[in-house]
């Protein structure tokens, strides 16, 4: 299952595959939707230097409000 797909429920258990390519993809958003949906135990397995990759970028948000609002 993905993380997105995940959203709204809980698990006893979460693992999380990090790859070395994860790109945008990973960030401090989905990093934490990940570890809130375990009630009891959370791994991440993979790589270290994407989890801290993830940790430190934002998720980019672009809605086009503030172009509207200009």
């Amino acid at each position: 299952m993905t993380v997105h797909k995940s959203q709204g429920s809980e698990y006893d258990e979460v693992w999380l595959q990090l790859p070395q390519q994860a790109g945008a993809l990973l960030n401090r958003a989905l990093l934490y939707t990940a570890i809130t949906r375990a009630k009891l135990r959370f791994a991440a397995v993979g790589d270290a230097e994407a989890w801290l990759r993830g940790a430190e970028l934002a998720p980019r948000r672009d809605s086009g409000l503030g172009d509207r609002l200009r």
